[in-house]
C-alpha cells in the first residue's frame, strides 16, 4: 500500500475544519516522512482517504511507476523540474493522473518541490 494513503496527519491551525490556511514558514517546518530514496513529503490536509501535501525530491530522485486504484492524483510543480512518464513539468506546470493510470515521478538535476492532491473517486 502507498504510505500516503494511510496518512491521517492534519495540520493544526486552530481554524475551523471548513477553512485551513498554512503559511510558508509552517509548511517548511512540518515534519517530513520518507517515501523513497531522496523523496520526502508532508501532509497539509486530509479528510477520510483524500489528502494534500508537498513532495520534496532531491536531484534525480525517483518515485517508481505505480498506480492509485481509488484516487485521482493531481501534481503541481512548485520549484525545479519533474517528469511524469518522461514528460517534463517545469515550475507552475500541472498534471492530472486518473485512477488506475500507471505513472512515476522523476526529479530533474536541480531537484524539485511539488504540491500533490489525492482525491478518492471510488471505494474499495
Amino acid at each position: 500500500m502507498n504510505p500516503l494513503v494511510s496518512d491521517s496527519t492534519h495540520v493544526a491551525t486552530g481554524e475551523s475544519p471548513a477553512l485551513r490556511m498554512v503559511d510558508a514558514a509552517t509548511v517548511a517546518d512540518l515534519p517530513r516522512r520518507n517515501l523513497s530514496p531522496g523523496v520526502t513529503y508532508a501532509t497539509l490536509w486530509s479528510e477520510g482517504r483524500s489528502f494534500a501535501g508537498v513532495f520534496w525530491l532531491e536531484p534525480g530522485a525517483v518515485i517508481s511507476e505505480h498506480t492509485h486504484q481509488f484516487h485521482c492524483h493531481h501534481v503541481w510543480t512548485l520549484e525545479g523540474q519533474v517528469s511524469i512518464l518522461e514528460r517534463s513539468l517545469a515550475p507552475g506546470s500541472y498534471a492530472y493522473v486518473a485512477p488506475g493510470q500507471p505513472h512515476d515521478l522523476v526529479a530533474g538535476p536541480e531537484g524539485a518541490t511539488a504540491f500533490y492532491l489525492y482525491l478518492v473517486t471510488s471505494t474499495p
